[in-house]
């Protein structure tokens, strides 16, 4: 089962659709604009970029050793550790995330419903967007190239499919959403205003999905629609809860898919 650009993009344009319509009438779903300033996270940005490489390059090597030694080598030892290193980070850095002034209006249900919503619409944009690439490489007679991670988490079997489920849906939205929204966007709008920032962060997001294999490099552009679209509502809403239940949201469906067809 495949899932094409204009069955993803119906739900997305039908929510989309009724929000523009009742924010027409006046009544914004995602209520007042938060007020308030954003948290400074210069320092510690640069506080979790070097606990990052502390962890991955020092810390990571040695627990993947003992995951192996332990019976849980390959997919699942790399996903837990990977994903373990990354959510660290963001519980660290979770406080200076959010220290700002700016405070949610809405109630955490209502935040949460506008993170399931946009993830609704993002898909479809998103999916819109994958499609384009996909047309533009079968017009050039080629294959577009596929990630790992995303054909280990189809491919997998067994314990595997559980840690790749909580790694993708769970852990990984978590880590993400603290770090490019949470510390990278509110550092870069501090010296390039909002908008500016929201764009930069929103590549930024697409581009460490791909690093360390270039020749993926399209995938960043769906990708980054998905930070765009994270990064709008946190900024529109004041909260990291809209982005983290967006990106969790998001992941779930595509993995659901991935699991659908494989």
């Amino acid at each position: 089962m495949e899932i094409s650009p204009l069955t993803a993009l119906a739900p997305g344009a039908v929510v989309a659709a009724a929000y523009w319509q009742r924010r027409r009438a006046g009544s914004d779903p995602l209520g007042p604009r938060p007020k308030g300033d954003l948290p400074d996270t210069t320092a510690a940005l640069a506080a979790a970029v070097l606990l990052w490489l502390l962890l991955v390059f020092f810390v990571a090597p040695p627990l993947l050793r003992r995951a192996n030694a332990a019976g849980l080598g390959g997919f699942a030892g790399q996903a837990i550790v990977g994903s373990g290193v990354h959510v660290v980070i963001a519980l660290a850095m979770l406080r200076p995330a959010t220290s700002g002034s700016r405070r949610a209006v809405l109630p955490a249900w209502k935040l949460a419903a506008a993170g399931v919503l946009g993830a609704v619409v993002v898909f479809g944009v998103q999916g819109v967007a994958g499609a384009a690439i996909q047309e533009v490489y079968a017009l050039l007679d080629r294959t577009v190239p596929g990630q790992s991670v995303v054909e280990n988490a189809k491919l997998a079997r067994g314990a595997d499919v559980v840690v790749a489920a909580a790694a993708a849906i769970v852990m990984a939205p978590f880590a993400e959403e603290v770090f490019f929204r949470g510390l990278l966007l509110p550092a870069l709008a501090r010296f390039s205003g909002e908008r500016a920032a929201l764009a930069v962060q929103a590549v930024a997001f697409g581009a460490i999905h791909v690093v360390g294999a270039p020749h993926t490099w399209p995938l960043a552009i769906p990708l980054a629609i998905v930070g765009w679209g994270a990064g709008w509502f946190y900024l529109r809403t004041g909260s990291l809860v809209v982005p983290i239940v967006l990106h969790a949201t998001f992941n779930a469906i595509n993995f659901a898919a991935l699991r659908a067809i494989a």
